[in-house]
Formats: structure tokens, C-alpha cells, sequence
């Protein structure tokens, strides 16, 4: 046993021949060939195509496979030279992406992926997919993932008091067509018999259909750690009988990026609490139990990233670490990711990465302290601007103006951020436009030269935060990075805004610009500029400002990916 989610069953030298293993229960199996030929190719218990062959568009030669408890072969052929590596692996559960859409484009609200970044870089860690339509669930069921499809039950929906209605919600769709459930948000805003009555549902449908899962997403499992097992006991108990005993319980897990890694330990601590209470409740039940992670890190949409001082990498590799070691987690069913409409390219590619670590590979240490990812990198001082302007040089135009200020409840209230106390990001500093561009600067060092750099910072017109509107105010901003190299094709802006409940179409806009750059020495300059990327320049006495500067190591898992990278975006501008 490699870790909490995988168990070695084969390791040697990869040749032509035929391989024998055995999985004492069912569930999938990794099979990978690593550092083999082009001609390598393998095919699992007597398969008529191949299970495992090279895809050009990933570098891994490898499959996952769900099999039966026992003794399987594997026939290799075309082999001179590699490893393979043959693990039980657990439950490892990701979103798919529409199989219509080709390319990323990150300048609206979500960000939207698409099937060439998402089939390099996302699927290849996945086992099992979350999938919203038929045409999806058919196509990546073909590949040989497990598929489910989602529904929905929101916050205070009528369908917790409507056991019928509710029944034709879960059994339609996508369960009608033989493909599992899930029901997303299950318990907010429920009542205790409304627990009751959804679980009538699901044993309902588990003796129509035994062998179809109804998996559950529990909106708010993570607050109240499970603590009322009246309503929860038969809910959990039918999905440790839903699919034939393979139905998957998927407490949300919405972590946040604070500032030490001591403030992540209270959540692991909830995390673990909830598992205990599920086990309390329903024994079966612990075994079906998959953490979802969930990040949403993106201010003005939900932001769980609330200190931009910190590296999110080096959070999730500590969550991820400590469900994959520690003994609370040990018999957790696997991994899993929620939506990432909220999640910029860097971190979703970072996720899966560690879903290959922790869920495939079977590692144990932290990795983003393999790869040199501190918790807080520190090249940025104030990057909040919570110390007014210490530590920035402002260089205002003539008529124009920076200075220090401050916005009540901008941080937490409009920017959304996510388990701080009020008033934190509130703080910004304030560009008054002119003919020529205010300048706002900070020398960084500790670089090293020949690695990528990301910088996000977000800004907004202060005149639409005193007064949301329908139509998109001015706003021009733009960085540079002095004394490094920009990889321009991986810029982006990112249009994000805050919406007035029940306020209709009033809006304030909050765009989340992105820029990578490569340091060319161990010092450079950063720098502001009240001007957009063209150079076009807002009316003059314009109000804007800046916070949440954000500069970390920018993640690659290879020299020269990064454009690869950039060619799976859309051209800038195109379809906004």
C-alpha cells in the first residue's frame, strides 16, 4: 500500500509478454508504461482493442480500467524498454468538459475550457466523470470512464417540500438513459424531513434500477460535520446500498487560502470530524466518502483565495496530501474536483496534477514542497495595499494622482472574499487618470532567471463601485514586468462582476488581469499603469483601483509547455 488511495500490484520492467495480477476487490486498476517505445501496446484480459497505446496528445502512456476481484492478464507487445507500474486506485471523480467546445476562453464571467486543454492536461487523472447532457455522457462512456449525471436541488427549492416533482428531477434525464446521478447542493436549506423525504426517493430508486448509483454532493456537510443523524442516517444508508454498494457520498470541501499553513489545520480537522460522524452514522457509508475539492478562487465570482500573499498550490497540495496519509482519511473512497468556472488555467492543471501524484502514482510528500512552491512566495510586499502605499513608489502624471485608500466592505461584500472578517481587502490603491499614465512600481527580487512567473491583480472604476450599472464602465489598466521576458499569448483579462440580489442587471465590474512572465535576472521591476494593453487611456479625472496583486511561480511540468498552453486559448478578443 502506497498511500490511503493506492495499492501497488505490479512493478517491473516492461517487456513483451504476458502479465498476470490480481485486485482482491472490484475497482479500477492504473496500468501505466513509463519511459516505453511508441510501439509499446497492451491489452487487458483478452481485450480486442488496445487498452494501453500512446495518444498524441499527452505525453503519459497509460489506462485506468474498472475490473472485477481476482486475477486479471495483461498482454504486452512492441515493448524494449520502460517500466510498468500496474496500482489499485481509488475513486478519482472530475467534471467533463463539453466535447463542442475546442478551445479555452477565459474573458467572461467563468471561465470556459475546452476539449483540447481538458483531454491533455484534466481527463487523463480522472476515473469517473461528472457529466450535464447526453451527448457528453455517451461520448466519454465510450472512452471508458464512469459517467453520472448531475442535477440540481438549490438552496430553498421548492423540490425539498415535493417528493413527486423531486422524483421526476432525479429519475429523468441522463438516469433514464442507464447512467448514474448526482444530486449537487443535497441538504441546504433542507429540513430534517426533507432529508427524509429525499432519502425515500433514492431507495426508490435503488430498488427500480440496483446497479445505478445515486450519488450525493453535500452542499453543506463541512458546517455542521454531519451533527444530525436523524436526518442524515437513511440518506447515507441508501447510498451505501445505491449501485450495488458502490453509491459515492461527496462532502464539499471549500477550503481557503489563508495566509500559514496553520490556518489550513482547522479544516482538516472539520474534514475528519465529518468523516468520523459519517462512519457513527452509517458504517458502509465511510468507505463511499469522496472529499470534493472546490475551488473557487476568483474575486467577484466566489473567492476562497482571500489573501493574495499566499500560493493556492501549496494549499491544495497540503489537502490533498493529508487525504491521501492520514489514517482519518484511510478508508475515503478517492478524490474529487467541483466546477471550475472560478479556477484559473495554473491551478486547475496544478489539481490534476496532484491527482496524479496522490490518486495514481501513490506519493507522500508534499509536492508543491518538491517543486518549490512556498505558502507565501513574498516577492510582492503589501500587496493588499493594507500598509497604504509602503513598500510601492507611485510616479503620478501631471493633473493625474495615486494614492492609499480605502472602500468599506469592498473585500468581503463585492469582491467576495471568503472566510475573513469584514474589512479585509478593502484597502486598494487609487489611479486618477490624466493625459499621460500614473505609474505605480515595486522592485522585486529573489527571482530566478529562466523561470515563469504569474502575476493576477484585480481593478475596478470606483465610481461603479459607489453606483453598480448595466453597461460596462471605462477601465484601462496594465502591467509590466521590467527586466523580464512576457509570454504574451498567456495573458488574459478576466471579466468578473458583482450582482446586486434581486437588483436586476446593476452590476460592478471587477476584471482579474493575468500575465506570465520569464525572469531574466534575480531582480526586476513591477509596475501599474492607469493605460489598457493597446494603450488606450480612460477620460481624464477616471477613478480606479487596484488590489489583490497576486505574483507566484508560475507552474509548467516542462520546459517549453507553456506554449502549448497558450494554444489551446482563443485569440484575444475573439467571441467575448
Amino acid at each position: 500500500r502506497l498511500n490511503n488511495f493506492v495499492t501497488e500490484l505490479v512493478r517491473q520492467p516492461l517487456a513483451d509478454g504476458t502479465v498476470r495480477f490480481f485486485r482482491p476487490t472490484d475497482g479500477w486498476v492504473w496500468i501505466s508504461f513509463q519511459g516505453a517505445d511508441a510501439t509499446a501496446r497492451g491489452r487487458l484480459d483478452g481485450a480486442a482493442d488496445d487498452t494501453v497505446a500512446p495518444k498524441a496528445e499527452h505525453p503519459y502512456v497509460e489506462a485506468q480500467r474498472w475490473v472485477s476481484a481476482g486475477w486479471h492478464t495483461l498482454d504486452v507487445r512492441g515493448a524494449t524498454q520502460g517500466e510498468l507500474r500496474i496500482h489499485a486506485v481509488k475513486n478519482l471523480v472530475q467534471p467533463c468538459c463539453p466535447v463542442d467546445r475546442e478551445t479555452c476562453d477565459f474573458t467572461g464571467f467563468s471561465y470556459a475550457y475546452g476539449t483540447r486543454f481538458w483531454n491533455r492536461f484534466v481527463l487523463p487523472t480522472a476515473n469517473t466523470l461528472n457529466a450535464k447532457d447526453e451527448t457528453n455522457a455517451l461520448h466519454y462512456a465510450r472512452l471508458g470512464y464512469r459517467v453520472f449525471g448531475g442535477v440540481r436541488f438549490g438552496f430553498n427549492s421548492p423540490l425539498w417540500q415535493q417528493p413527486e416533482e423531486q422524483w421526476a428531477v432525479l429519475t429523468g434525464g441522463l438516469w433514464s438513459k442507464g447512467f448514474d446521478v448526482s444530486v449537487d447542493e443535497s441538504g441546504i436549506g433542507a429540513l430534517r424531513l426533507q432529508h427524509v423525504l429525499f432519502s425515500e426517493n433514492v431507495w426508490k430508486a435503488l430498488e427500480l434500477k440496483p446497479s445505478q448509483r445515486v450519488n450525493v454532493y453535500w452542499g453543506d456537510a463541512t458546517k455542521n460535520a454531519f451533527g444530525d443523524p436523524k436526518a442524515h442516517a437513511s440518506l447515507l444508508a441508501a447510498l451505501a446500498n445505491s449501485g450495488e454498494g458502490t453509491g459515492v457520498s461527496f462532502p464539499e470541501t471549500y477550503t481557503p487560502v489563508l495566509k500559514t499553513r496553520a490556518e489550513a489545520e482547522p479544516w482538516l480537522e472539520l474534514y475528519e470530524r465529518s468523516t468520523r460522524a459519517i462512519a457513527g452514522i452509517a458504517p458502509a457509508a465511510r468507505a463511499l466518502t469522496v472529499f470534493n475539492v472546490s475551488p473557487w478562487i476568483d474575486p467577484g465570482h466566489w473567492c476562497d483565495a482571500p489573501c493574495p500573499e499566499a500560493d493556492a498550490k501549496a494549499l491544495w497540495s497540503h489537502v490533498l496530501r493529508a487525504f491521501a496519509t492520514r489514517p482519518g482519511f484511510a478508508e475515503n473512497s478517492g478524490l474529487g474536483a467541483g466546477a471550475f468556472g472560478a479556477c484559473e488555467e495554473e491551478l486547475r492543471r496544478w489539481i490534476a496534477r496532484l491527482f496524479r501524484y496522490y490518486g495514481l502514482e501513490g506519493g507522500t510528500e508534499d509536492l508543491a514542497e518538491v517543486r518549490g512552491f512556498r505558502w507565501t512566495p513574498g516577492f510582492v510586499r503589501n500587496c493588499d495595499f493594507a500598509d497604504g502605499l509602503d513598500g510601492w513608489t507611485a510616479k503620478p502624471a501631471d493633473g493625474g494622482g495615486i494614492c492609499a485608500g480605502s472602500i468599506a466592505n469592498y473585500g468581503v461584500k463585492v469582491q467576495l472574499r471568503k472566510k475573513v472578517p469584514n474589512g479585509a481587502g478593502d484597502t486598494v490603491a487609487e489611479f486618477t487618470a490624466a493625459k499621460r499614465p500614473n505609474r505605480l512600481e515595486q522592485r522585486l527580487t529573489g527571482l530566478e532567471p529562466g523561470k515563469l512567473y504569474a502575476l493576477l491583480f484585480c481593478t475596478a472604476n470606483r465610481a461603479n463601485i459607489e453606483n453598480p450599472v448595466r453597461k460596462r464602465p471605462s477601465l484601462a489598466f496594465r502591467a509590466r514586468l521590467e527586466g523580464a521576458e512576457e509570454i504574451a499569448p498567456l495573458r488574459f483579462r478576466h471579466e468578473t462582476f458583482w450582482r446586486k440580489r434581486g437588483g436586476g442587471n446593476q452590476r460592478i465590474y471587477l476584471p482579474v488581469h493575468r500575465y506570465v512572465f520569464r525572469a531574466q535576472s534575480p531582480e526586476a521591476t513591477l509596475v501599474f499603469e492607469d493605460r489598457s494593453d493597446e494603450g488606450r487611456r480612460p477620460p481624464a479625472g477616471t477613478k480606479q483601483v487596484l488590489n489583490y496583486v497576486v505574483f507566484r511561480p508560475y507552474y509548467t511540468e516542462r520546459p517549453g509547455e507553456e506554449l502549448e498552453i497558450a494554444d489551446m486559448f482563443k485569440e484575444k478578443g475573439e467571441d467575448k
